[in-house]
């Protein structure tokens, strides 16, 4: 009896430590772009690549001069970019990526030259 309570002890300590290392892996994010055309305007779209903390994550996204939405679901964020109204062919996308279990924030910032802006 004393070792059946000695070995239930260790493997729930063991899941314990197991879950809590699952979970304190730093959260970290990037975003990859895409051209879904090549014309004026320009549309873009970007996807979420979370990886880290718990594996449960909402997102949220603006772009340089816009205001976050609440938290969602959504990995894709599309982006239509007139050339004929922006001084500088460059665009800057916010991401934010939220863990569903610990709530940190794992902010990105994306800038870069949209190609078919001539």
């Amino acid at each position: 009896m004393k070792y059946t309570l000695i070995i239930f002890t260790m493997f729930f300590l063991a899941l314990g430590h197991a879950q809590q290392n699952s979970i304190s892996k730093p959260l970290y994010a990037s975003i990859e772009m895409k051209y879904l055309n090549q014309n004026s305007p320009v549309q873009l779209q970007y996807l979420a690549h979370p990886f880290g903390g718990s594996g449960q994550y909402e997102y949220r996204w603006r772009t340089k001069d816009g205001q976050f939405e609440e938290f969602g679901n959504e990995k894709i964020y599309n982006v239509s970019f007139d050339c004929s109204t922006n001084d500088t062919p460059e665009c800057t996308v916010h991401l934010q990526v939220r863990d569903k279990k610990t709530f940190k924030i794992y902010d990105v910032e994306y800038v870069h030259i949209v190609d078919f802006c001539n």
